[in-house]
């Protein structure tokens, strides 16, 4: 049994090296495990946040895109409006000169001198108002139309700043699922070592171990005395 202790205090001290390096490098490969599982969740969620910021940056250019068109039908319906009232004025300046003209005729007024200036006035006027009418209508029409360039123009600007946020989200992800990504590999690369180191610091407690064992048996027994 006393032959046997050394062997069995060098198995434990091994097996405690062994132990010992395998729970230190179990530790290392589960941190690993959580750098890597965080890469892969920061990377998703960086691609989550610019797929919104995208949506945003589209839903913004439909409504703008929307309002742009109900300001065109706004200058169209305005455009429609005024020549309406444009044709309407010179009927209502075309029948009122007809009743004149009828007037003139039954009070045997003759169409010249001050009847004929009266008339031509009220054509002028006529005219004038038609192409009042006209413009009240492309004035009208021309603010629907630059608001809607406005709005479009706005619009592109928030989408632009959307879209520049998302590729910035994307990059930020990219970088930060890299660098766990890195620390993965420097834990495992650490927990490999580990291990190894654990085996060879095992294996030379075995040679230092067989060594001294060895020695020991070499040594010639002590003859005790006798008188």
């Amino acid at each position: 049994m006393a032959q046997a202790l050394p062997y069995i205090t060098m198995a434990v001290q091994v097996f405690g090296t062994i132990r010992q390096s395998q729970a230190q490098a179990a530790v290392m490969e589960q941190n690993a495990a959580i750098a890597r599982r965080d890469a892969v969740i920061q990377q998703q969620n960086a691609t989550y946040n610019a797929q919104v910021l995208e949506m945003e940056a589209k839903q913004s250019e439909q409504i703008a895109a929307y309002n742009a068109a109900v300001l065109e039908n706004e200058a169209i319906a305005a455009e429609q409006q005024a020549q309406y009232e444009a044709d309407k004025s010179r009927r209502d300046a075309a029948r009122l000169r007809g009743e004149q003209t009828a007037l003139y005729g039954f009070a045997g007024v003759q169409m010249t001198g001050t009847p004929l200036v009266i008339e031509a006035d009220s054509e002028f006027m006529a005219e004038a108002n038609e192409a009042n009418l006209l413009h009240l209508g492309s004035v009208n029409a021309y603010k629907s139309r630059s608001q809607a360039t406005l709005q479009t123009y706005q619009a592109g600007v928030e989408a632009g700043r959307y879209r520049s946020e998302a590729s910035e989200t994307i990059r930020q992800g990219t970088i930060a699922g890299q660098a766990l990504m890195s620390e993965a590999e420097i834990s495992e690369f650490q927990a490999g070592e580990t291990r190894t180191a654990g085996y060879m610091k095992a294996g030379s407690t075995i040679l230092s171990g067989a060594g001294k064992l060895g020695d020991t048996k070499k040594k010639p027994p002590i003859k005790k005395k006798t008188n």
